[in-house]
């Protein structure tokens, strides 16, 4: 068990090397820690917006989550019942649930690197996406690290006709009055990346996973990223998000509190954050349970990404938490202070 000293403590040690922000509230959206420090050419707050990089696929996944509980979606239907050009090469049993949860086969495209422009023309990058053989059985874990978004977007484009970006903003950021956007804000504070982008992976990653990221090298160049404006930025909704911490968990504390079970129905908010893929992912290594948009286990729900961000809920304390950073971390380097934030949750 830790306190809130013992959290500000380690917050203070990390932000000497990273621009960080952490934000916690209660079940009753109180505030428990808000705190912002750490170099860099812009002063840090707790409402500064920071690209997520993977954080991103949280509000994806809650999108289709709400376009289910107004009865546009069903997640236990074939994703062609809804997506008919998905269904070739075998792969017409995939479930809407299983897309949701990293299990739809596709985690990449086709054809090894390609143009990243290729994002700017959501059809024909989803028609490459589905116009293929699965990569795995349905249903098995495989994060969709860059895929993620095109297939659930697309999911929803064919149940309700709006894009996932527009989508977001109508039935979720825009009530809740949430910070979370799909397209670059122009106060989005500058990344920072001293070591790589792969380095903060650490060694002995999965060969897959350095394919998919390969995939569209530009999104691993932290100057490109920084350099993005509406005019030029890609849609790629499994990672191009930017938020503040105040932002991701004021999202977390309205899916599993009040907003939430009004929303969607006390069934469908507990299935949204239960698993529905589980086993050793083939991207990421390790185990991983797989829920509608996050990773799970038994006391919480929540999404990290390769830049350093993640934000997640615990359901033993109803506490939520973002955390942001505008430096890539090394492998490690925010631990301390993630297991601080943890400890604050068991107390």
């Amino acid at each position: 068990m830790t306190t809130i000293t013992d959290v500000e403590d380690a917050f203070e040690a990390a932000a000497r090397e990273h621009p960080l922000a952490l934000h916690v509230v209660d079940g009753d959206g109180r505030t428990v820690v808000s705190l912002a420090a750490g170099p860099g050419p812009r002063p840090m707050s707790v409402d500064s917006p920071v690209f997520l990089y993977s954080v991103t696929k949280a509000a994806v996944g809650l999108t289709a989550v709400v376009a289910a509980g107004r009865g546009l979606l069903d997640l236990d239907a074939p994703v062609a019942d809804v997506w008919p050009a998905f269904g070739v090469h075998g792969k017409g049993e995939v479930t809407v649930a299983q897309a949701l949860s990293h299990g739809a086969g596709v985690p990449g495209w086709p054809d090894g690197a390609i143009d990243v422009g290729i994002l700017a023309d959501l059809d024909k990058a989803t028609a490459r996406l589905a116009d293929q053989p699965a990569w795995a059985e349905a249903g098995t874990p495989c994060e969709h690290v860059y895929s993620y978004g095109h297939v659930v977007g697309a999911i929803l484009q064919h149940a309700t006709g709006s894009r996932i970006d527009d989508l977001w903003q109508q039935t979720v950021a825009g009530p809740l009055g949430l910070d979370l956007v799909m397209s670059p804000p122009a106060d989005a504070v500058p990344l920072t990346d001293p070591d790589g982008v792969l380095a903060a992976l650490g060694p002995g990653r999965p060969p897959l996973l350095t394919r998919l990221l390969n995939q569209l090298e530009p999104l691993r160049d932290v100057a490109w990223v920084n350099a993005l404006t509406p005019a030029n930025a890609p849609l790629a909704p499994a990672v191009t998000g930017w938020a503040s911490a105040a932002g991701l968990a004021r999202m977390y504390a309205a899916w599993a509190g009040e907003w939430g079970r009004a929303t969607l129905g006390l069934e469908l908010q507990q299935r949204s954050w239960t698993a529905h893929t589980s086993g050793q992912d083939l991207a990421m290594g390790g185990h991983y349970d797989w829920a509608l948009g996050t990773v799970v286990d038994e006391v919480a729900f929540g999404m990290g990404g390769i830049g350093g961000c993640s934000a997640w809920h615990d359901h033993r304390s109803g506490l939520s938490v973002g955390l942001v950073t505008a430096r890539v971390p090394r492998p490690g380097a925010l631990d301390e202070l993630e297991a601080a934030v943890d400890g604050l949750a068991r107390m």
